[in-house]
């Protein structure tokens, strides 16, 4: 079975993001809401705006995140349908792994 190389290689990219304790505490804070602003992100997370901010950039820029600015703010939300996509993959990679696995010729 041939897998979609860059479909799996978006996901390790955003798996990679997400194994940072930060990213999933952001990702907590907005599953409890739509859409949050920077300020609102760091001020929840207690941390300094610039840290924020970074954590911010690379969930958008891996797709974990949208992003849409009003005015002289930018708010956040969690990207549903990326994050499905994320969801599937890893549980198809999943499946592959445990056919090879079942499948696999062990010689004593």
């Amino acid at each position: 079975m041939l897998y979609d190389l860059q479909k799996a290689q978006k996901a390790h990219q955003m798996l990679v993001t997400l194994k940072n304790r930060t990213a999933l505490k952001i990702l907590d804070i907005l599953k409890a809401h739509d859409k949050l602003s920077v300020t609102d992100i760091y001020v929840r997370l207690r941390c300094e705006q610039s840290v924020a901010s970074n954590f911010l950039r690379d969930m958008y820029q891996t797709g974990i995140l949208k992003c849409e600015q009003v005015g002289n703010f930018v708010y956040y939300s969690i990207n549903k349908e990326r994050m499905q996509v994320i969801a599937e993959t890893v549980n198809e990679l999943s499946e592959m792994h445990n056919g090879v696995m079942d499948n696999k010729v062990i010689y004593d």
